[in-house]
């Protein structure tokens, strides 16, 4: 089948049908809000939003190179949620750190220190 076959096909389809764009090696891009503890200060958390894989971002922030989280180093990921829409991981990321959304995410994702 020709690349021009292929467009013309895509753009017949209706929009609901549609190809999600696509990341690397043709996988659909994810965007997530993960959920991070300090190793050091375990009262410490931290809320951020990456396309990366979280595992990815832990090694960027336990490097020390996010101003934000470098003095609580290192962390570890707790938890993490995975969309296919900015705009909405935007938001997830919004609620989880305003007081409702912070008191849930500590209430699910974050064990008891004893």
């Amino acid at each position: 089948m020709s690349m021009d076959s292929m467009t013309q096909q895509r753009e017949e389809c209706p929009a609901k049908h549609k190809a999600k764009p696509q990341g690397v090696e043709g996988r659909n891009v994810m965007y997530h809000v993960y959920f991070l503890r300090s190793i050091s200060s375990p009262r410490r958390t931290y809320i951020g939003f990456t396309q990366l894989p979280p595992a990815e971002r832990l090694t960027v922030h336990n490097r020390a190179a996010v101003p934000s989280t470098s003095r609580h180093a290192p962390w570890e990921l707790i938890a993490y949620v995975a969309v296919t829409d900015k705009q909405t991981a935007l938001n997830l990321e919004t609620y989880f750190k305003s007081g409702s959304g912070h008191a849930f995410w500590h209430k699910r994702f974050v064990s008891k220190q004893s």
